[in-house]
């Protein structure tokens, strides 16, 4: 019942109905991380986050856990526990798994570690050298650095690739 709630959009009334479901089976992992997403909804932010981390104990390797885990904490700004939850990502390598790791770069950037941006962006041009999103990140890592000359080779580059982008268009 509480699923189809949430579904609805009646999170309070989803919460208790996950909360019911919890108190018959603590070991609910769905229970569990349904409620997390009600929490979330409601904007309980602290307690989406324990009942995150209470399904991870359950499902260390879950995708949607370690995937919420890895956004809470990086809207939270602790990022070295949103790391842990990336590099769990990437380890598991679902569908999305080159998405975890162009958020990883862009949890470096914005958390000051830009050397550690660049060397993963580099990483992923290596596997794909026509990657505008990596290349983006070296352009905003490399102006952070203070490295015009180096911003613009590879804006030069995205460009080429795609005439579309930002850079690309007069302004």
């Amino acid at each position: 019942k509480g699923g189809l709630l949430l579904q609805q959009g009646d999170n309070p009334e989803a919460a208790k109905a996950l909360v019911r479901a919890i108190d018959l089976d603590q070991r609910n992992f769905t229970a569990w991380l349904w409620y997390a997403n009600s929490l979330l909804n409601m904007r309980r932010y602290d307690e989406h986050l324990t009942a995150l981390e209470t399904a991870l104990s359950l499902e260390p390797m879950s995708r949607p856990v370690n995937n919420n885990l890895a956004f809470s904490y990086q809207n939270r700004g602790d990022f070295e526990r949103s790391l842990q939850h990336f590099d769990r990502l990437l380890e598991l390598k679902g569908q999305n798994w080159e998405r975890y790791r162009l958020s990883k770069v862009s949890l470096y950037f914005w958390s000051g570690e830009l050397a550690r941006a660049v060397e993963d962006a580099r990483k992923i041009l290596a596997k794909d050298p026509a990657d505008v999103q990596a290349m983006t990140w070296l352009i905003d890592a490399n102006v952070a650095f203070g490295d015009l000359e180096t911003a613009d080779t590879w804006a030069e580059r995205v460009i080429a690739l795609d005439p579309t982008t930002a850079w690309g268009q007069d302004v």
